[in-house]
């Protein structure tokens, strides 16, 4: 037997430095703002003394919410300016996971380690807080899980929970009744991830599994993310076992596609023979077929989704990490295959596939020298704000609308010429596309003016017929084939099927490979072209947000159906009429 690479889990620092009874004062909060070229909108958030384990913001924007492995303190800051605002106090027990109602109304806490009895918790148990976010008034408690609870979600419709934890559960609350619906069993480890569908109907969640390799006659304990896991909300029922795995879940605003990040298996030769090794990924899955889609290697363990679908944030996700492996102990930066391999928070746009951004490494060594490396990230409902929370207890506040346009000067007006630029920057580069899009946005007359000459309602395809467009694809003529393959896109996801039947029937080898590209294209989602900058437009009348920039938003949301800048039109404006 070829040898393998024995690679210990570790748990990074959970309960370091901490009293073995009673508490010391929290630490006072403040907001830093670093000084030097590539920090612009970046403030360093300073007041927990462990792990951040929740970051999220309140539905209008302006406030983030943050929680600790250690200590018990919720902290509320001020988006705009990073100030700290109030704290609330779990006791002496870590806070290893928040989740805000859809209103924002009430704020659940999931408990972790405990170090005294303050709050009269018995050991086993580890229980749910609701507080009255507005008050800071406990108003519940959920009681059922028996180890730390370490994901939180809230269905669509605010009236249910569901929760996972270290036990191996997953649990789905009545919120208001404060008792449990239903025990979902089937995940062999820790359940760190839930995440429900839009439509409130399926729940996802994933988590981390220690696998035994056999090494000889010893025993090599690691940790990789377990198989996601499908469950059916209204009878408790297990769906699917993916084979995707993931310790990190979201689904996209469609419900059409699920995020899968984490760390899986990884075989690959060297000089000893077969090495393992764990590869980091990020799997975009189709939830119709249920099968992965493309994937993100070894740049983050976790994808966080933009609640408008739009951006991914990846980061490292997890306390696990391998030793000499691209973890938080200063490991090699390049993984096993000769991949850059690092755990810094980088932000990637969904239409085009592209990275936009990631946190610079030399400027990231402010954070403790915690090398930029982030274990949850949130997004601002408004798209402007990231804010990604670093191993030792900072979290960063990013404001996206100038660390994407730094680097250029912003001019104080802009002409003709500089707005052509600008629209032409929209539909190339993934980088160039975003600066011109905030660009234009804080010029909002003169971007509806240039919108307005250039944005048409997407048309109906000239043939909907999927039986003639199939045969189409089949001519002898190269014209007429490349039209068909373009008509059968623009009628989207929904003619994936028939595309599937007819990939069932065993056509010659080039038909077969014309509709297996269609299929994959359809089923990525990546846009290109007039398709990409017209995504991008819209999102650019989103944030200029006018009476005028909706009419025209209206105008674009009458276009065919499947067209990805119907589609985007119609969700930018759901999000402006929820402001």
């Amino acid at each position: 037997m070829k040898p393998v690479r024995r690679l210990p889990l570790l748990f990074i620092g959970l309960v370091l430095a901490l009293p073995a009874a009673g508490r010391a004062d929290p630490p006072a909060a403040e907001v830093i703002q670093p000084q030097g070229a590539g920090m612009e909108g970046i403030r360093l958030l300073k007041g927990h003394k462990l792990h951040i384990t929740g970051v999220l913001f309140t539905p209008d924007s302006k406030t983030l919410v943050t929680s600790s492995a250690a200590g018990g303190e919720v902290h509320f800051w001020d988006t705009a300016t990073g100030r700290p605002l109030r704290s609330l106090d779990a006791g002496d027990v870590g806070v290893y996971s928040l989740a805000l109602s859809p209103d924002g109304k009430l704020l659940a806490a999931g408990l972790g380690l405990k170090f005294s009895t303050r709050l009269g918790i018995p050991d086993q148990e580890r229980p749910i807080l609701l507080w009255e976010t507005a008050t800071g008034k406990e108003v519940g408690r959920l009681e059922g899980h028996t180890a730390s609870v370490s994901c939180l979600a809230w269905a669509p419709d605010g009236n249910r929970l569901a929760s996972g934890s270290y036990d191996g559960t997953v649990r789905l609350w009545d919120v208001a009744k404060r008792r449990e619906i239903h025990k979902l069993t089937g995940h062999k480890g820790r359940v760190t991830t839930v995440a429900f569908a839009p439509d409130g109907k399926t729940l996802a969640s994933g988590g981390i599994i220690e696998e035994v390799l056999v090494e000889g006659a010893s025993k090599t304990y690691t940790g990789w993310a377990d198989f996601v896991r499908l469950w059916d909300v209204g009878c408790g029922k297990e769906l699917s076992k993916l084979d995707t795995r993931g310790f990190s879940v979201s689904y996209s605003p469609d419900g059409r596609t699920l995020f899968c990040g984490g760390i899986k298996p990884y075989f690959h030769a060297d000089g000893a023979g077969t090495a393992l090794d764990g590869m980091k990924f990020v799997s975009q899955v189709d939830t119709l077929t249920r099968k992965e889609v493309r994937a993100i290697k070894w740049r983050g363990g976790t994808g966080n989704l933009a609640p408008d679908g739009r951006w991914l944030a990846l980061n490292f996700g997890s306390y696990l990490a391998f030793h000499g492996y691209c973890g938080l102990m200063g490991g090699p930066a390049v993984a096993p295959n000769g991949t850059v391999c690092d755990s810094r928070l980088s932000l990637w746009e969904m239409a085009s596939g592209q990275e936009v951004w990631i946190c610079p490494k030399d400027k990231c060594n402010v954070f403790r020298n915690e090398g930029g490396t982030t274990i949850s990230a949130a997004f601002s409902p408004d798209g402007r704000f990231l804010a990604g929370a670093a191993p030792g207890g900072t979290t960063y506040l990013i404001d996206l609308s100038v660390q994407l346009t730094r680097g250029q000067p912003v001019p104080d007006a802009l002409g003709e010429q500089e707005l052509e630029e600008l629209y032409a920057a929209l539909g190339g580069d993934a980088k160039a596309a975003q600066r011109a899009s905030w660009v234009l946005a804080r010029f909002p007359a003169e971007a509806l003016s240039l919108l307005k000459g250039h944005l048409r309602p997407a048309p109906e395809p000239a043939e909907k017929d999927v039986k003639v467009l199939l045969a189409r694809l089949e001519d002898s003529q190269l014209p007429v084939r490349t039209k068909a393959a373009e008509d059968l896109k623009k009628l989207g996801r929904d003619v994936i099927p028939a595309l599937e039947e007819a990939l069932a029937q065993k056509p010659p080898l080039d038909l077969r490979k014309r509709l297996e590209a269609i299929i994959a294209e359809l089923q990525s989602g990546l846009l290109s072209g007039e398709e990409l900058r017209a995504v991008r437009a819209v999102e650019v009348l989103e944030r200029v947000g006018t009476p005028e920039a909706r009419q025209l938003l209206g105008q674009l949301a009458a276009g065919a159906a499947p067209a990805p800048a119907t589609r985007h039109a119609k969700e930018a404006l759901r999000r402006l009429d929820n402001r």
